[in-house]
């Protein structure tokens, strides 16, 4: 590599996940690219997480917090990070040897703000059930905008490779979201620069049931909607194009929702929701600027 080599932070958050803990923090010291430093926060864990953690103070940062939620947890880890690129690492899941590496030879030698990548689903403990590939590259902005809720970088932030001083611009994680923290943080992100991906699978994502997308679909829906409504304020005042774009995202939204609850056999949400999208069509023709009817 023909550049400076540059640190890179990894911010794991944990909350009582002492089980898997260990191999999250050994897939990063097994790093093929070896100037990292390693933040491991606790986020009030009541297992042995710590205990488990202590084992690694001679290599790693561990920080120790009350719980106050996964997004809480990693502003505690980007707060004090020092690198010039920032990766996270869910405590449950593990990375291939060679993800730093990789992603940060394509991040230096196309200038890419953002770098993500496949991964591969794996049961509890960490066999692969199916690989999945990137897709979105270059400007993602509208490709968030017309897939609201969509992972257009796969897995959220355990896949990517972020250059800190963009997170520098958008700030920290949002603390009034849950389930779509993720997927509203690399949106913001996306509003600065282009994403790029390495299409290999760098990332272990480990089923368990204490998985947070393991939840209730009402409230991954409700905590979605929410960061759906936090993005079209954004663009409230963009003119033509940008009323248009709001009203399909409303209404992709709305269409996924119904079919998901339809599938979950909840039938009332499913035609609240299908309800909703059909509203959106009929009354987008009102929200054109006068003139455009």
């Amino acid at each position: 590599m023909q550049h400076e080599l540059p640190l890179v932070s990894v911010v794991i958050p944990n909350f009582n996940y002492a089980q898997y803990l260990s191999d999250a923090i050994e897939s990063v010291l097994k790093q093929t690219y070896q100037n990292i430093e390693i933040i491991v926060v606790d986020d009030g864990s009541t297992d042995n997480s710590r205990e488990i953690a202590s084992r690694y103070l001679d290599r790693i940062t561990l920080v120790r917090k009350e719980n106050g939620g996964v997004s809480s947890a990693r502003n505690e880890g980007l707060s004090i990070s020092k690198g010039s690129y920032i990766c996270f690492l869910d405590a449950d899941d593990s990375w291939e040897e060679s993800k730093v590496e990789q992603q940060l030879k394509v991040a230096l030698d196309q200038n890419s703000g953002l770098v993500y990548s496949g991964y591969l689903e794996c049961d509890s403990n960490l066999f692969p059930i199916r690989k999945i590939s990137p897709v979105f590259k270059g400007d993602c902005e509208d490709f968030y905008r017309r897939n609201p809720g969509m992972a257009v970088a796969l897995l959220g932030t355990s896949t990517a490779l972020i250059r800190a001083d963009l997170l520098n611009k958008i700030g920290m994680f949002d603390l009034d979201l849950k389930t779509s923290a993720d997927w509203d943080y690399l949106r913001r992100i996306s509003k600065l620069t282009d994403f790029n991906f390495v299409a290999e699978p760098l990332v272990r994502y480990r089923r368990h049931s204490q998985n947070m997308s393991a939840g209730s679909l009402i409230d991954y829906y409700t905590d979605n909607e929410k960061a759906l409504k936090k993005m079209l304020s954004e663009y409230s005042n963009f003119g033509l194009r940008s009323i248009l774009l709001n009203s399909y995202s409303r209404f992709r939204f709305y269409i996924g929702a119904s079919s998901a609850f339809l599938k979950s056999g909840n039938f009332k949400l499913a035609f609240k929701h299908l309800l909703k999208s059909m509203f959106i069509l009929e009354s987008s023709w009102w929200r054109l600027p006068n003139g455009s009817q």
